[in-house]
């Protein structure tokens, strides 16, 4: 049984939350930025919603969802989302976004086992993309990693563009939130598990950036189980926290 389903956060939102998700989505791809929901309650709602549907569907990458501008009443709540790029700026980059995945996955055999073609898109991946932080519409969306010649992205931007490249392959994966422990300190990431064969693991794509590119190639063990994931070191002591209650066990 699958682990990882098609919209994996909206399926953890409870009903009333869902309703709220769909006429979003559909907001959001029509490009409307301002939407009214109905009787809203809760800001906090709103802002998770908004967050989830920025996870499920990363080639939305013109929501700016930390700044969503919930305005609720006794009788409404409007939705104003501020966007990160122009009106006009939104299908050029959409097109670009299309064209980069395509030009990867299509070097992919669609008869490889599901191992072989993550293996083979996260090699492409951590060997062309550069750690690094620009403006929030590039290091926060798949902008940034599909640009030509400044393929400059953080951890966010680099999670959703692996799900986004995983989506088109068929391979389960979500984008997961939590915190890394460098040494004492602790400090926000973004990452990935994917599901191969029924068994999860996690996938962090800031990782490898650095030795693939100086090596030419992806070396070492990139998926973790929990276990490991909470013990992991590389380049000091790095240990993952994430809400365990909703993101599938990796055992």
């Amino acid at each position: 049984m699958t682990k990882i389903i098609p919209h994996y956060y909206y399926y953890q939102l409870p009903e009333s939350d869902r309703a709220v998700y769909d006429v979003l989505f559909e907001a959001f791809k029509r490009f409307e930025k301002k939407v009214d929901i109905g009787k809203m309650p809760h800001k906090n709602s709103i802002f998770r919603i908004c967050e989830y549907i920025s996870f499920d569907h990363p080639d939305l990458f013109w929501i700016d969802y930390y700044h969503v501008m919930p305005n609720i009443t006794s009788e409404r709540t409007i939705v104003e989302m501020p966007y990160y790029f122009e009106d006009e700026e939104i299908i050029p980059y959409l097109k670009r976004a299309r064209a980069w995945r395509s030009t990867i996955v299509s070097g992919v055999d669609p008869k490889l086992p599901t191992a072989e073609k993550l293996r083979l898109i996260f090699d492409y991946f951590e060997r062309r993309t550069t750690y690094g932080r620009e403006s929030y519409k590039f290091s926060q969306t798949i902008i940034g990693p599909c640009r030509i010649d400044n393929e400059v992205s953080v951890c966010e931007g680099i999670a959703k563009s692996l799900k986004y490249l995983c989506d088109a392959l068929d391979i389960p994966c979500i984008v997961l939130v939590g915190d890394v422990y460098f040494s004492s300190e602790k400090g926000l990431h973004a990452w990935n598990i994917v599901e191969i064969d029924g068994v999860c693991r996690h996938l962090d794509g800031v990782r490898f950036l650095t030795t693939s590119k100086m090596y030419g190639r992806l070396l070492g063990k990139y998926l973790m189980t929990d276990e490991e994931a909470k013990v992991i070191t590389y380049g000091g002591n790095h240990k993952y926290n994430w809400n365990e209650d909703i993101i599938p066990k990796c055992v």
